[in-house]
């Protein structure tokens, strides 16, 4: 038995051990009896050498030697993540005729034919490029949202909140809209000799920001520059008037910008080099406190490094590289999960599943008419001579009441049903003879807002229960009520 896990993370050692049992499962199918098993334990397979990774060495020297004549294994990504790899492990086993068994359904036979290496040499170089139409769907995604004048990515501006009727759009706060609205007055009227007196002047005057918190120096320039508040919503290049989202007067804004760009001292300039990204700003929650996370620099072991921190919990604190590492991971894992066979085949189910239902609430309306028919037959010189409606009998009244609820729930889950049978058309072209677990998305050389992006299609929130203690909630980019969880331990 052959099994390999990339980090030594408790979900991840859960992850050998469910490879362990669905080949131990496939063992005593076939009535093979496992006689060792190599276990290449916090080994990334797309980082690491085959001849570096231990236990995978041990197994293609002790099949040289003759003494290995069948493998079992999880699946097809467990012994390699890159085509040379792949078929160096390929071609060892053809040689000498090694016998493949693949605990996953999807897994298809290796065979050692010239058909069968082209084949393998296929499936092994895919991946990469499944990887990159997935990338290139959720941007398109994006930018189609951006062209309709709806929010694709990053934070919902202050003065404004999620629309309940249309998504992707927003509705405009009362409240905070008069805070952007007098600190454009402020701004355009006071003569001021730096942006950091402003940001005093608005403090002092009771202007607060989300949660009554002060305002920083970022988050003014940021309002200032932000062309939402005219009404224009911008995403990379596209910009779409949203009028209805209008909070200052254009002119007002123009007057903003002249304004604003005498203070490009050097400090804006000067503010962007030195000022780093933080890949998880405002998406780590404390859960004690139920404050987001800040993103800065603190002293941590004796030097200054940026950090995510609790300001009402001083333990909290993560290095902003290891964590933004876990968490990178992690999405990677949860989009391998989500592109592989084996949830191609769990959203086929779900389709089935709806179905099924779809057709059983079919035939309950069908049974209320017909029994709505027959009492109505049975009743129909009574019902000739109703005057008014508290003069039908309680058993019609009962069985009206009865269809107008299943003929509702029958409306909506019909739209439900709909829509699931065309998310699962729309995936399947990314789920086609895929090699589950082997796609790196996100990875170091990523923009950082693209990477964000990404990572805000899957992430539904991240949760800190202690300084050591981190889960991950995950959505699925497409459907709703479809995600995962993971909890990672930082120290």
């Amino acid at each position: 038995m052959y099994v390999r896990n990339s980090i030594s993370k408790e979900k991840q050692k859960l992850s050998i051990e469910m490879q362990k049992d669905h080949v131990n499962k496939l063992a005593q199918k076939e009535n093979l009896l496992i006689d060792d098993i190599y276990s290449d334990d916090e080994t990334s397979a797309r980082k690491t050498k085959v001849k570096e990774r231990t236990q995978m060495s041990r197994m293609l020297r002790e099949i040289r030697k003759g003494e290995i004549k069948t493998v079992l294994v999880y699946s097809r990504c467990r012994f390699a993540r890159n085509v040379h790899d792949y078929m160096e492990i390929y071609r060892t086993f053809k040689e000498h005729s090694i016998k493949v068994f693949f605990a996953t359904e999807h897994e298809f036979p290796m065979l050692f034919t010239i058909e069968g290496e082209l084949i393998e040499r296929i499936m092994a170089a895919f991946n990469e490029h499944e990887a990159e139409n997935l990338v290139k769907k959720l941007k398109d995604a994006k930018l189609t949202k951006a062209r309709q004048g709806k929010h694709a990515a990053g934070k919902i501006s202050f003065g404004y909140e999620q629309s309940a009727e249309e998504d992707g759009d927003w509705t405009i706060i009362k409240e905070e809209a008069q805070v952007v609205q007098d600190i454009f007055n402020l701004f355009t009227v006071t003569r001021l000799d730096s942006l950091n007196q402003f940001v005093e002047m608005v403090n002092q005057q009771g202007l607060t920001y989300k949660d009554d918190k002060p305002w920083t120096y970022g988050n003014i320039r940021n309002l200032l520059k932000n062309p939402i508040y005219k009404g224009i919503r911008k995403y990379q290049d596209i910009k779409v008037p949203v009028l209805h989202l209008q909070i200052v007067e254009e002119q007002v804004w123009k007057e903003a910008q002249v304004k604003l760009s005498t203070f490009t001292r050097d400090s804006f300039k000067e503010e962007e080099k030195e000022k780093p990204f933080f890949l998880l700003d405002g998406m780590i929650q404390c859960m004690e406190c139920e404050e987001v996370l800040i993103s800065n620099k603190a002293q941590m072991r004796g030097k200054k490094i940026e950090v995510y921190r609790c300001k009402n919990h001083s333990k909290i604190k993560f290095e902003k590289e290891k964590i933004e590492k876990e968490v990178m991971l992690q999405a990677n894992n949860f989009f391998n999960e989500i592109l592989s066979p084996f949830f191609k085949e769990h959203l086929k189910k779900m389709a089935e599943k709806d179905t099924k239902i779809f057709k059983d609430i079919g035939k309950m309306i069908e049974n209320v008419r017909s029994n709505l028919k027959d009492e109505i037959g049975n009743r129909l010189d009574v019902l000739l001579n109703i005057d008014k409606v508290s003069d039908v009998s309680p058993s019609m009244m009962k069985l009206y009441e009865e269809l107008q609820e299943v003929t509702k729930s029958h409306e909506t889950f019909k739209e439900k049903w709909f829509e699931s049978i065309e998310t699962l058309k729309e995936l399947e072209a990314y789920h086609d003879r895929y090699d589950d677990g082997s796609t790196v998305i996100l990875h170091e050389d990523l923009n950082g807002e693209t990477a964000r992006d990404l990572l805000q299609n899957v992430v539904k929130g991240i949760y800190v229960h202690s300084d050591k203690e981190v889960s991950i909630i995950f959505k699925h980019p497409y459907l709703e009520g479809v995600g995962g969880r993971e909890i990672i331990g930082l120290k």
